[in-house]
């Protein structure tokens, strides 16, 4: 990350939550905020951009706003998770996610440490991040980007995120890219083990978690927005897909 990622004099922390919680985020955009995961101990897999990652204790995962990602930790996985704005404009060369090791950075840890506290105020959070994030771009980061952006199954993945919330079939899928559906499901289904209906289901939920936590709407409401119109198919798909029922993940999760 350079120092010219994004204006760390503008940021400003919106949400942290540190658990040992076992709940995945399934494929989940943040439209205007940053995302930053911290594996404080455990581990954590992690879906973004056409391929799959884990990530151990010491890793912290960057994602900027509006890329699509999941993350699903292990059930003894202590996670810290920041979600901060920043004034500026996002610039076309900080689109990935960026993986990066604090394991030789004390400084980063010892700042994570504070934030966490309870009695730090609001305004020192803000001032705490802006150190944690010039602390960051002084380490060496991965940027993760596997796919090209015009491959086929770049092309149906990013139809899958920005119509979700669309009737999508694969005869559908078929039309649009003039594709077989075996073919389809045979270029797509590497990228996460899924196919791309399994991921629309995926997606929908992931959805559905980021607006239970954003927005007073009702879980009912949300499942027709996410594209899921069978309230009884949506609260149980979400129970199992995130282990516990919309109206508590919306008690534990919201902002």
């Amino acid at each position: 990350m350079s120092s010219d990622m994004l204006d760390v004099s503008s940021v400003h922390l919106i949400h942290q939550i540190v658990s040992y919680a076992v709940s995945p985020r399934h494929f989940q955009t943040f439209p205007d905020h940053w995302c930053m995961h911290i594996i404080c101990d455990g581990a954590a897999d992690f879906y973004v951009s056409g391929g799959s990652y884990t990530a151990y204790a010491g890793d912290i995962l960057l994602f900027p706003p509006g890329l699509c990602h999941a993350i699903l930790p292990e059930n003894s996985t202590l996670r810290m998770t920041i979600l901060f704005f920043t004034g500026a404009s996002v610039p076309d060369s900080s689109q990935d996610c960026r993986l990066y090791s604090m394991r030789s950075s004390p400084t980063i840890l010892s700042l994570l440490q504070i934030m966490q506290q309870s009695a730090t105020l609001p305004v020192a959070r803000d001032k705490l991040l802006e150190a944690l994030l010039l602390q960051l771009a002084a380490l060496p980061g991965l940027s993760l980007s596997p796919l090209h952006p015009s491959s086929p199954s770049s092309l149906i993945l990013a139809y899958l995120n920005t119509h979700f919330q669309e009737d999508i079939s694969l005869s559908s899928l078929s039309e649009q890219f003039h594709l077989t559906p075996s073919h389809i499901i045979h270029i797509f289904k590497p990228l996460y083990e899924l196919s791309p209906i399994q991921y629309l289901n995926h997606r929908r939920i992931g959805e559905a978690q980021y607006l239970l936590e954003t927005t007073k709407h009702s879980a009912g409401a949300i499942a027709g927005m996410v594209g899921i119109y069978n309230r009884n198919y949506f609260y149980s798909t979400f129970k199992k897909m995130v282990g516990m029922s919309p109206s508590d993940y919306r008690r534990i999760c919201a902002f």
